[in-house]
């Protein structure tokens, strides 16, 4: 199995046993996951980084094989995770502008998002497809009296979905960091996936124009047409329903799951909508987290949306600085979902009625196999692997008192 780190560090490790097979090392902080292809008969490892390269790796051996960004833009950023099919990876481009929009002194901003076909055999660029078609230009000052660039945004921040069949890709994207508002931010959009050209698309969220400065008290570098800040942070699930029609599942930060028909031009079919913890048109994060609210899994049926069950979150027993909410992806298989939850929580639930049958709390001292001790933690943003008879899980995320540097391997037993 591979994996990456916080400090560069990129491993190949005996699934069985942790034992490493090769270490290497990139110039900053992996931040997605592993894709793994073959490429001229070789094992190649393709992932992105903090510093917006993408690297691709030999997998038995851990020797660069090249690099390059995806995004040019000095603030570029890869968090999503590459997607390989055929000698290609897949892969979006997001960005930190949206942070650094904090800087008084800042001019926000000129980022634009966009998705790339990669040469996985040289990391030359196939195509790429900007999400803003315009480039970013001085707008007039906002309200508060700062300089403006835009537009700007409409990051990718989650992996591709690939449709071969149809040659098509499906992309989600995130919001604008500054005005003007565009047509492809908060968005579903399907590429043709030979050349990158647009094929259709489908908002959900318009004028969702938003960054870090909303805030802060003097939200200085603010946009006047403030958002709700609702990226989409998860890909779109492609699916087939019981009478032969395809559906994509989109789950956006509105707490909305919708579902449309990629064979009729994103056909809206159902949507669902969830309780939020903080109110649709508030933007203030700085609020304490509640150990006992929050949380919970849901179960929708794919073809009209209706919640078949639901169970709550145990809640955090009154530890203060914890959170219930399972905020990690869930991994799916036959009889089982796997569930990561803020309070460092690893839980098992039954995929036909919800009732949890396995729970197992990662938030202690372990001694690792490398000889080192380690603390679990929170767990959030990454999904389990579930592979050969095992689960992989990171535990700890820097984040609410968080610690990052366990991986722990379970064995599953039938």
């Amino acid at each position: 199995m591979f994996a990456g780190g916080q400090d560069g560090s990129v491993y190949a490790l005996d699934a069985a046993t942790g034992c490493v097979h090769w270490a290497s090392s990139v110039e900053s902080q992996v931040r997605s996951g592993m894709a793994v292809g073959e490429v001229g008969g070789n094992l190649v490892v393709f992932f992105g980084a903090s510093a917006g390269h993408l690297y691709a790796l030999d997998g038995t051996t851990g020797k660069q094989l090249w690099k390059m960004r995806p995004g040019e833009h000095p603030a570029a950023t890869q968090t999503s995770t590459p997607v390989f099919y055929k000698g290609r990876p897949y892969v979006g481009s997001a960005s930190r502008e949206e942070s650094l929009s904090i800087s008084s002194g800042y001019l926000c901003c000129t980022f634009r998002g966009s998705e790339s076909a990669i040469d996985a055999a040289t990391g030359r660029v196939l195509w790429k497809r900007y999400m803003i078609p315009e480039v970013a230009k001085d707008r007039p000052k906002n309200r508060r009296g700062s300089k403006v660039s835009g537009p700007s945004g409409a990051g990718i921040w989650t992996a591709a979905t690939l449709d071969p069949e149809h040659d098509a890709v499906y992309v989600v994207t995130g919001d604008n960091y500054s005005d003007p508002p565009t047509a492809l931010s908060d968005a579903l959009v399907a590429l043709k996936m030979s050349t990158g050209e647009i094929l259709w698309s489908k908002q959900y969220t318009a004028k969702d124009v938003n960054n870090s400065s909303c805030q802060l008290a003097d939200k200085v570098n603010c946009p006047d047409t403030e958002g709700p800040d609702y990226d989409f942070a998860s890909p779109a699930i492609l699916v087939s329903l019981p009478n032969g029609h395809r559906a994509l599942l989109l789950g956006q930060k509105s707490a909305v799951v919708f579902a449309v028909d990629p064979d009729r031009r994103g056909q809206a079919l159902w949507q669902a909508r969830f309780k939020v913890a903080r109110k649709p048109d508030s933007n203030d994060r700085m609020y304490e987290l509640d150990p006992d609210k929050g949380g919970g899994l849901f179960a929708l049926r794919a073809d009209n949306g209706e919640r078949k069950w639901q169970t709550p979150a145990p809640g955090c027993g009154g530890r203060p600085n914890c959170s219930a909410a399972q905020s990690a992806a869930i991994t799916g298989i036959a009889r089982t979902v796997w569930s990561g939850s803020e309070d460092g929580h690893l839980r098992a639930y039954a995929t036909s009625t919800g009732k949890m049958v396995w729970d197992y709390d990662t938030a202690r001292e372990f001694q690792t196999v490398n000889g080192a001790v380690g603390h679990g933690g929170t767990i959030d943003v990454a999904g389990r692997v579930v592979a050969d008879g095992m689960l992989f899980s990171v535990s700890g995320y820097p984040a609410r008192g968080g610690t990052c540097n366990v991986l722990l391997a379970f064995h599953i037993e039938p």
